[in-house]
């Protein structure tokens, strides 16, 4: 089936929502779009800015795969009004696939990946370096296997192994916030940070 909506409020907020679901041969698949727009985010009194919003989720499976995308993003412009501010931006997309499969004689598998992309930028700072954006970068990679065993009447055997893997790009940001009559605080970036998880 299909649906499709659009439509705006009393505040001049303008959204709109796209959902379609179905089968293609053998494949089930389900896709869903949706934004938003305005003139005049909710801020506090006084401050005034544009605000943007999209999402999407994209779905297919057949049998024991399936296969997710999913992406968000929200933007809000340069602040006006008192205190004054570069606005604020969040991305995020992800990629997530998974399989199980009956092996027979008690025997099953099951594997899955993961892969997250995000981006956040949550306006600028006065540092003792000077002005700054304050941003994150980075990206996210998981992959496990777990084989199980029922064979065993009450009983059930599990092995399993995962690996996670985490890298920043870029993160700046700044290091506490100062109190009355103190200097700004200091600034701290953070580039190229691995890290790397294995479990079973």
């Amino acid at each position: 089936g299909q649906s499709l909506s659009a439509g705006s409020d009393s505040h001049g907020a303008r959204y709109g929502h796209w959902l379609q679901a179905g089968k293609l041969g053998e494949w089930n698949y389900s896709a869903s779009l949706a934004g938003l727009a305005t003139d005049s985010a909710v801020l506090a009194k006084g401050r005034n800015a544009g605000e943007r919003q999209r999402s999407g989720v994209v779905q297919v499976s057949h049998g024991g795969f399936s296969l997710l995308g999913q992406g968000q993003a929200r933007q809000l412009d340069p602040i006006v009004g008192p205190p004054g501010d570069n606005g604020y931006e969040d991305q995020a997309w992800t990629l997530a696939t998974r399989y199980e499969r009956e092996l027979g004689s008690g025997w099953s598998l099951i594997a899955r990946g993961q892969y997250l992309d995000n981006y956040l930028f949550v306006g600028g700072a006065r540092t003792a370096q000077g002005g700054l954006n304050q941003v994150f970068d980075g990206t996210e990679w998981r992959g496990a296997a777990e084989l199980s065993y029922e064979g065993w009447n009450g009983h059930q055997w599990l092995i399993g192994i995962e690996k996670l893997q985490g890298d920043i790009d870029r993160a700046t940001f700044v290091d506490g916030i100062p109190g009355p009559g103190q200097p700004p605080p200091r600034l701290v970036v953070v580039t190229g940070e691995k890290r790397r998880v294995f479990s079973a």
